[in-house]
């Protein structure tokens, strides 16, 4: 890998983080837990923020979020060859 794309695939990993997700102990944390609290959900060290839970698909074990006009043949060429800790049912 190159130093540049190192430094570009950091940038997106942060922009990521700051956009999706918060910590507990960041500033929003209290506001962000009760919001997931209020869907039933149990705040952890790190969790989704909760502008995004309306964007994940909740009717599986694992909540999903796909951008609009994805080719979801991508994801199951991936789940062939990359083994995660789930499986799809």
């Amino acid at each position: 890998m190159t130093p540049a794309l190192g430094a570009e695939l950091e940038r997106m990993q942060d922009a990521f983080v700051r956009e999706w997700l918060f910590y507990r102990g960041d500033a929003t944390h209290a506001r962000e837990a009760e919001a997931l609290r209020a869907r039933g959900l149990l705040p952890e060290d790190v969790n989704l923020r909760r502008k995004k839970l309306a964007r994940l698909t909740a009717g599986t074990p694992a909540w999903t979020f796909t951008t609009p006009g994805a080719d979801l043949n991508v994801a199951a060429y991936l789940g062939r060859r990359w083994h995660l800790d789930h499986a799809p049912e």
